[in-house]
């Protein structure tokens, strides 16, 4: 059980989120410029980055409990294969083939608030 969430984003001081309302509000506030939006756990050992923008998005997730196993979404849109969403106000690209619609992310990060782990709405590949 996960009862809240530290966000970073390029606002600069670190947001805590404790209800689904205020996290779609912080995604959709955000999407209006892609951009890398990272949710730490409450226990600080799992991190979900959600690169989220109008027409798509893009996850990474980080597990720090154990060996640091880092995974990205497995795209489920065709386009684009490959893009940039701003971090720290710096274009950084997403990884390559990781496309998914911005409802299935948002439906990730809401499964991450709730849980503190991997979502499991969406499927992941191993990131290299």
């Amino acid at each position: 059980m996960n009862d809240h969430l530290l966000v970073y984003n390029d606002d600069g001081d670190p947001e805590r989120i404790e209800s689904e309302a205020a996290l779609s509000e912080l995604l959709e506030r955000e999407a209006v410029r892609p951009t890398w939006v990272e949710l730490v756990s409450a226990d600080d050992k799992q991190t979900l980055n959600v690169g989220v923008g109008r027409e798509f998005s893009s996850l990474t997730y980080y597990d720090m409990s154990g060996d640091g196993a880092k995974y990205r979404s497995a795209g489920t849109i065709d386009v684009p294969q490959d893009a940039e969403f701003y971090y720290g106000g710096t274009p950084t690209a997403m990884g390559s083939g990781s496309a998914i619609t911005t409802d299935q992310a948002k439906a990730a990060a809401s499964e991450f608030l709730r849980t503190g782990q991997r979502p499991e709405s969406v499927s992941w590949v191993d990131a290299v």
